[in-house]
């Protein structure tokens, strides 16, 4: 094991295939775990509000004999009287508490995941702005809780057909909100969906708005925790103000470096850092930012239980080193027994749209000729030539070795690669051949597709070349809990309220649902 200098974890090599690996804090991905969770545990009963009372453990509904109801007040809710203490105390019996204009949360609801601005969401509705973020807080909430209904079995192990799920990440903006301080906050989001039903198991991003960044400072100060090694710290999992700065500054020396030498400063970019560095960005001033790799870490965690039901499953992941750390940490167990296979997925991004056409006619006539030579079908072609490429290159231990371009490319995945990074002697070539065939990154770029086009919130940001690499959208938020909050009202749409092309949601398509649902029905919970 080594170490590494200011805030960089230290790095451990396994002395049977010389991989090195970072360390991780068990304690700091057990924290993201159960932050991205909690709105699947089940919410705490009302109890007693009264500091010290024999009864403040004791839930209103497990405990009726330790209550007396007592009325309802003006708004509906319903009024308990704790016999032990005597405290009067109320419980929302309305699914829209504190909401003075309900009338107008459905609208709100179809505006946000319609691609309308919010100046122009509060012109259309009605309301001012600080009412509209409320509002948007409130949405979020009710989303969780429907949720809440449908996806908490999965962490139980309910039953699944086959997965075939994939992993990709995206960035997200925030605007700067003074012009004294112009370097944007920028949040890293990851998601799986499964590639057969589009049912997306998760979308998270590195942020945590329940923390206070000068509390945790004083408190990391308070236990030491600038002064070890960063696995073993309390505050592990999120990024502190002195790390932020020490790997500024580190990547300053690497960007003039590779000026130098004429390297490519992202090939010097450590794996486990974050995706952007840069001095125009900046960590948040309001809650905090997590550390990229324990979010994927807790991710993939969450999909790993989300998915307990399924009898196999297929995973492929865009080509990141720390994605596939916390993929393989995450399915060890399963990945050891073959019910899961793990694949990275290289396709060629930057192609024009003629280029992207050219390839798949080339792929497409490199099939037709396979097809005539041999003389079967063309549903039978590319099962068959991945079949033969197998045999011909025999398996390879290395996993670096194992890249194998796909037949029949599409349009929106043009040269596609795939390598099988837990592939295994016993593994036929026939079934080798159906999971590359298989192979895509589409079911969660759909989502990612949405996500740009449905919430202008979220859309790609525009930079200038006098604006020295920072970048300013006049729709981005402007508080970075807003992402979270909007990603989850367009993941239950996505997954329940919109229809596809047979008239069915992907929560019908993986059999969670047998409908789709209004967003009426979404914030009636």
């Amino acid at each position: 094991m080594s170490g590494g200098g200011g805030s960089l974890p230290p790095t451990a090599i396994c002395k049977a295939c010389n991989e090195s690996f970072a360390l991780k804090s068990n304690h700091g991905v057990a924290e993201e775990v159960a932050r991205l969770t909690n709105y699947l545990q089940p919410p705490p009963e009302p109890t007693c509000p009264t500091e010290g009372c024999a009864h403040q453990a004791k839930g209103v509904h497990s405990h009726p004999d330790g209550y007396q109801r007592f009325g309802h007040t003006s708004a509906g809710s319903h009024r308990y009287r704790c016999k032990a203490c005597l405290r009067l105390f109320a419980i929302a019996a309305s699914a829209t508490p504190r909401q003075k204009r309900s009338d107008v949360n459905a609208l709100v609801f179809r505006l946000l995941v319609n691609k309308m601005p919010m100046r122009r969401i509060c012109e259309t509705a009605g309301i001012g702005p600080q009412t509209l973020y409320t509002k948007l807080r409130f949405l979020s909430e009710r989303t969780r809780v429907f949720t809440r209904k449908h996806e908490a079995p999965l962490l139980e192990g309910r039953a699944l057909p086959s997965l075939l799920l994939s992993t990709d990440r995206q960035d997200y903006l925030i605007n700067w909100g003074t012009s004294a301080d112009r370097r944007n906050i920028r949040l890293h989001g990851i998601g799986t969906a499964d590639n057969r039903s589009s049912f997306v198991f998760g979308m998270h991003i590195d942020y945590d708005s329940s923390l206070d960044p000068g509390n945790v400072e004083m408190e990391a100060l308070e236990c030491g925790d600038y002064g070890i090694v960063q696995p073993f710290r309390r505050f592990a999992r999120v990024w502190l103000k002195r790390d932020w700065t020490a790997e500024n500054v580190l990547l300053r020396q690497r960007h003039h470096r590779a000026s130098h030498t004429g390297v490519s400063s992202s090939e010097l970019t450590a794996d486990d850092g974050p995706r952007h560095w840069a001095d125009d960005t900046k960590l948040p001033g309001r809650g905090m930012k997590v550390r990229s790799d324990y979010s994927m870490m807790a991710h993939m965690q969450i999909v790993a239980r989300m998915t307990s039901g399924s009898p196999h499953v297929a995973l492929y992941l865009d080509q990141d080193s720390g994605l596939r750390s916390a993929t393989h940490v995450a399915f060890e167990n399963r990945i050891r027994v073959g019910s899961v296979d793990t694949f990275h997925v290289r396709i060629n991004k930057d192609m024009t749209i003629d280029q992207k056409g050219l390839a798949v006619a080339q792929a497409a006539q490199r099939m037709a000729k396979f097809t005539q030579a041999r003389r079967i079908t063309a549903k039978e072609g590319p099962q068959r030539m991945l079949e033969e490429a197998l045999a011909q290159r025999g398996f390879r231990p290395r996993w670096q070795d194992r890249w194998m371009t796909h037949p029949i490319p599409d349009g929106s995945e043009p040269e596609k690669e795939l390598l099988h990074l837990t592939d295994r002697p016993e593994l036929t070539d026939a079934r080798r051949a159906a999971m590359h065939l298989w192979g895509s990154l589409r079911g969660i770029d759909r989502f990612f597709m949405i996500v740009r086009r449905r919430q202008s919130l979220l859309e790609r940001p525009i930079s200038s070349a006098s604006a020295a690499g920072r970048v300013f959208y006049g729709n981005n938020p402007y508080r970075p809990w807003v992402v979270e909050s909007v990603l989850d009202l367009l993941r239950v749409t996505y997954n329940y309220h919109h229809r596809g092309q047979d008239q069915r949601t992907p929560a019908e398509r993986l059999g969670l649902t047998t409908r789709a649902y209004s967003l009426e029905d979404i914030l009636g919970g």
